[in-house]
């Protein structure tokens, strides 16, 4: 499962700075930080890797200590790797929880079960997650919030987008 990216080094010590999907997520802080972790880079195999530390750094950044990486000179050649996790690896979410990834490729319908698009990006704006819907007329954004989304539904595939007036305009 992607969780970020990395950003660049921070520090001579091979910390490297992540930008999370999730810049809200405190998915890196506590005993719930999973340890075992994949970095990516350019579609290569993925390159096992243990999280040692973490710990929040500027501009929502979180700052990663991962083995094998100790000094600047290895990480460089890491920037602009995705860091991946396993699903297994990762806490259990709560009721009405999903991961963003999980919300890419569904199905956004009206509240009838008409097709409006697919959901084909999600981010943060600051205050709340954001749908980004493909349309047949373009991307949509939709506020991920109840006034707009209702049922997300993963086992049928589906996102109910409950003002399509946002899709329509």
């Amino acid at each position: 499962m992607p969780l970020g990216i990395v950003a660049r080094p921070h520090g001579l010590r091979g910390e490297v700075r992540l930008r999370p999907y999730d810049g809200y997520s405190d998915l890196f802080l506590g005993d719930e930080c999973p340890t075992r972790a994949y970095l990516r880079l350019d579609g290569a195999d993925p390159v096992a890797v243990e999280i040692e530390g973490a710990r929040i750094g500027p501009e929502r950044s979180v700052l990663l200590a991962l083995s094998n990486l100790h000094t600047r000179n290895d990480v460089e050649p890491f920037r602009g790797a995705e860091l991946l996790a396993d699903g297994d690896d990762l806490p259990p979410l709560g009721d009405d929880e999903w991961y963003a990834t999980d919300l890419v490729g569904l199905a956004a319908v009206d509240p009838g079960g008409g097709a409006l698009g697919a959901v084909r990006d999600v981010y943060s704006n600051g205050a709340h997650e954001i749908l980004v819907v493909a349309t047949p007329s373009g991307d949509v954004e939709v506020p991920f919030v109840g006034a707009h989304v209702g049922d997300v539904d993963l086992e049928a595939g589906r996102v109910v987008i409950l003002d399509i007036g946002l899709l329509r305009a």
